[in-house]
C-alpha cells in the first residue's frame, strides 16, 4: 500500500483540474470508473487503496495499485487508457 507521503507526490504530480478520472478494474475485469472533485480526490485515492487493495486502481490512466493484475495486464490497461483517456465529464460507467 502506498504511504501518505506517496499520496501526497502522486497528487502533486498530476495536472491541476477540477474533475479527475479514476478507474477501478477488478481481476475479473469489471471496471468502475467515477468523475472525483479535486477537492475529493486525495479521500477518494485513500479510500480505495484501504477498502479495495485487490483491485487494480488508476487515477488519470496511471496505476497507483495494480491489485491483483499482471504487471502485463496493468501495462496493457495503462497504454488503453493513454489512448483513449477519459473525461470524467462525460463518460459513462462501462458496467450498468
Amino acid at each position: 500500500m502506498q504511504s501518505n507521503k506517496d499520496i501526497k507526490q502522486l497528487l502533486e504530480d498530476l495536472p491541476k483540474k477540477e474533475v479527475y478520472s479514476t478507474i477501478g478494474v477488478y481481476s475479473n475485469e469489471d471496471r468502475r470508473e467515477n468523475a472525483v472533485a479535486s477537492k475529493d480526490l486525495e479521500a477518494h485515492i485513500k479510500y480505495n487503496l484501504e477498502k479495495r487493495p485487490g483491485r487494480a486502481f488508476f487515477v488519470e490512466g496511471r496505476c497507483i495499485n495494480p491489485g491483483y493484475l499482471s504487471k502485463e495486464r496493468i501495462l496493457e490497461l495503462e497504454g488503453e487508457f493513454k489512448r483513449n483517456p477519459r473525461n470524467p465529464l462525460f463518460s459513462k460507467p462501462l458496467y450498468t
